[in-house]
Protein backbone atom coordinates (compact mmCIF):
# COMPACT_ATOMS: atom_id res chain seq x y z
CA UNK A 1 0.00 0.00 0.00
CA UNK A 2 1.49 3.16 -1.07
CA UNK A 3 2.47 5.78 1.87
CA UNK A 4 -0.03 9.36 2.23
CA UNK A 5 1.42 12.41 0.56
CA UNK A 6 1.97 15.07 2.66
CA UNK A 7 2.81 17.44 -0.15
CA UNK A 8 1.31 18.37 -3.57
CA UNK A 9 3.27 19.56 -6.66
CA UNK A 10 0.33 20.41 -10.03
CA UNK A 11 1.31 21.84 -12.94
CA UNK A 12 -0.97 24.37 -14.24
CA UNK A 13 0.19 25.18 -17.77
CA UNK A 14 -2.78 27.34 -18.78
CA UNK A 15 -1.38 29.84 -16.03
CA UNK A 16 2.24 28.63 -16.47
CA UNK A 17 2.25 27.82 -12.56
CA UNK A 18 3.18 25.21 -10.21
CA UNK A 19 1.22 25.15 -7.44
CA UNK A 20 2.65 23.27 -4.24
CA UNK A 21 0.73 22.13 -1.25
CA UNK A 22 2.65 20.88 2.01
CA UNK A 23 0.50 19.32 5.08
CA UNK A 24 2.19 18.46 8.30
CA UNK A 25 5.47 18.72 8.73
CA UNK A 26 8.48 19.25 6.37
CA UNK A 27 10.85 16.58 6.77
CA UNK A 28 13.67 15.16 4.44
CA UNK A 29 11.99 12.59 3.17
CA UNK A 30 8.82 14.73 2.25
CA UNK A 31 10.97 17.67 0.51
CA UNK A 32 13.00 14.79 -1.09
CA UNK A 33 9.55 14.00 -2.87
CA UNK A 34 8.76 17.72 -3.64
CA UNK A 35 11.99 17.84 -5.23
CA UNK A 36 11.64 14.56 -7.47
CA UNK A 37 8.01 15.87 -8.83
CA UNK A 38 9.54 19.28 -9.62
CA UNK A 39 12.18 17.21 -12.19
CA UNK A 40 9.07 16.06 -13.45
CA UNK A 41 6.81 18.93 -13.67
CA UNK A 42 8.97 22.18 -14.55
CA UNK A 43 9.85 20.57 -18.19
CA UNK A 44 6.15 21.39 -18.86
CA UNK A 45 6.33 24.69 -17.72
CA UNK A 46 8.03 27.65 -20.02
CA UNK A 47 10.23 30.32 -18.47
CA UNK A 48 9.27 33.46 -16.42
CA UNK A 49 6.90 30.65 -14.80
CA UNK A 50 5.52 31.66 -11.41
CA UNK A 51 4.94 28.79 -8.35
CA UNK A 52 2.19 29.10 -5.50
CA UNK A 53 3.08 27.50 -2.08
CA UNK A 54 0.89 26.71 0.35
CA UNK A 55 1.87 25.70 3.32
CA UNK A 56 -1.26 27.04 5.36
CA UNK A 57 -1.39 22.99 6.93
CA UNK A 58 2.41 23.02 7.54
CA UNK A 59 3.29 22.94 10.92
CA UNK A 60 7.04 23.26 11.21
CA UNK A 61 10.11 22.29 9.45
CA UNK A 62 12.74 19.98 10.23
CA UNK A 63 16.02 20.76 9.78
CA UNK A 64 17.08 17.80 8.24
CA UNK A 65 14.90 18.97 5.00
CA UNK A 66 16.79 22.28 4.62
CA UNK A 67 19.56 20.82 2.29
CA UNK A 68 16.98 19.55 -0.35
CA UNK A 69 15.19 22.96 0.43
CA UNK A 70 18.46 24.88 -1.05
CA UNK A 71 18.53 22.13 -4.31
CA UNK A 72 14.55 23.21 -4.78
CA UNK A 73 15.52 26.48 -4.96
CA UNK A 74 18.72 26.57 -6.81
CA UNK A 75 16.74 24.10 -9.66
CA UNK A 76 14.03 26.45 -9.99
CA UNK A 77 16.53 29.60 -10.24
CA UNK A 78 18.22 27.30 -13.21
CA UNK A 79 15.26 26.69 -14.45
CA UNK A 80 13.98 30.33 -14.94
CA UNK A 81 11.44 30.75 -12.16
CA UNK A 82 9.65 34.00 -12.12
CA UNK A 83 7.51 35.30 -9.22
CA UNK A 84 7.38 33.13 -6.42
CA UNK A 85 4.52 33.92 -3.87
CA UNK A 86 3.59 31.49 -0.52
CA UNK A 87 0.76 31.25 1.33
CA UNK A 88 1.33 30.83 4.79
CA UNK A 89 -1.82 31.95 6.63
CA UNK A 90 -0.99 31.57 10.42
CA UNK A 91 1.91 29.40 9.89
CA UNK A 92 4.28 31.98 11.85
CA UNK A 93 7.22 28.92 12.52
CA UNK A 94 7.16 27.68 9.40
CA UNK A 95 7.69 31.52 7.65
CA UNK A 96 10.33 32.15 10.06
CA UNK A 97 12.10 28.91 9.32
CA UNK A 98 11.97 28.98 5.15
CA UNK A 99 12.32 33.37 5.10
CA UNK A 100 15.90 32.78 7.22
CA UNK A 101 16.72 30.41 4.19
CA UNK A 102 15.54 31.79 1.58
CA UNK A 103 16.09 35.91 2.03
CA UNK A 104 20.28 35.48 0.92
CA UNK A 105 19.58 33.26 -2.12
CA UNK A 106 20.46 35.85 -5.39
CA UNK A 107 17.82 35.08 -7.82
CA UNK A 108 15.20 33.91 -5.58
CA UNK A 109 12.38 36.48 -4.50
CA UNK A 110 9.50 35.75 -2.51
CA UNK A 111 6.52 37.37 -1.69
CA UNK A 112 4.45 36.18 1.14
CA UNK A 113 1.26 36.42 1.96
CA UNK A 114 -2.30 35.05 4.08
CA UNK A 115 -4.26 33.12 1.70
CA UNK A 116 -4.32 31.60 -2.11
CA UNK A 117 -6.65 34.61 -2.99
CA UNK A 118 -3.80 36.85 -2.35
CA UNK A 119 -1.46 35.08 -4.14
CA UNK A 120 -3.33 34.85 -7.18
CA UNK A 121 -3.65 39.07 -6.82
CA UNK A 122 -0.02 39.00 -5.73
CA UNK A 123 0.74 37.39 -9.40
CA UNK A 124 -2.02 39.22 -11.23
CA UNK A 125 -0.53 42.55 -10.16
CA UNK A 126 2.83 41.62 -11.77
CA UNK A 127 1.13 40.35 -15.20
Amino acid sequence: MEAVRMSNVVVDAEKNRLNITVTGAICKEEMEKIYRDLHVCVPELTPGFSVVTDLTRCKVGHLSGLPTLKHIMEYLIENKVGKIVRVVGKAKIVFNQISRITEHLQGYKVVYVATLQEAEEALNQSQ
